[in-house]
Parts: C-alpha cells; structure tokens; sequence
C-alpha cells in the first residue's frame, strides 16, 4: 500500500470516527425529546388526576434537542456534500447527489423546526 492510499484511508478512518460521535448526539438528542414528551405526559396525568392544573413547560428541552438535532445535521449535509463534490464525473455521481439531496430535506426540515420553536411558539409563550 502507497503513502497516497494511506492518507486517503486515515482521512476515512476521521471521518468515521467524527461521524460516530455526531451519531451519539443525535441519539442524546432523541432521547431528550422522549424525555420532554414523558414530562408531558406525565403532566397532562397529573391534571387527569387533578393533581395539577398546568402542564410542564419544555420548551427549553425541545429547544436543546432541536439545536442538537439541527448541529448533528449540518455536519451530515457537509459530508454529503463533499461526498457529491468527490464523485463528481464518476459512477457515484447519481447516489451522491441524491443523498445530497436527501442531506438538503432533513436539515430543511430540522430547521424549520428550530424555527418554529425559537421564533413562532417563542411569541405564542409570551403572550
């Protein structure tokens, strides 16, 4: 094996291993919007039982698993754009810009939803 194919698969190797660490925290993420929505559920419980008569506010915990969520994704548009750059003219060109394409959507998507969060219910909450 030469120097050039050992550099190329050392900055693979990075590469995954970054991944693997933007991967945690979109699981960290999604575990702290199961936990939110558990809150919620156990408040809207509470005022069932008429132990309570408000839910819990989570907008701060929404708030966290959106930016976590938004971060992770843009990290992951980066790569598949690269990736789409790096198969240009090639047999890969098609799926890269794809899941190019695809990269675009979720992180639309994400944040929008950061979006909404931040700014639309933001107003809602403060009136």
């Amino acid at each position: 094996m030469g120097k050039q194919e050992i550099s190329q698969l050392c900055r693979q190797l990075g590469l995954l291993d970054t991944t693997l660490t933007y991967l945690v925290v979109l699981i960290l993420s999604v575990f702290l919007s199961w936990k939110a929505t558990s809150i919620q559920r156990d408040g809207l419980c509470s005022i069932l039982n008429g132990e309570s008569e408000t839910v819990p506010d989570v907008s701060w915990l929404r708030l966290t698993t959106g930016a976590l969520a938004a971060g992770c994704l843009m990290y992951f548009f980066r790569v598949a754009l690269e990736g789409w750059q790096e198969a240009k003219g090639t047999s890969a060109e098609q799926s890269a810009t794809v899941n190019l394409y695809a990269s675009v959507l979720v992180l639309a998507a994400a944040l929008l939803r950061l979006y909404d969060m931040l700014y639309l219910q933001g107003e809602q909450r403060q009136e």
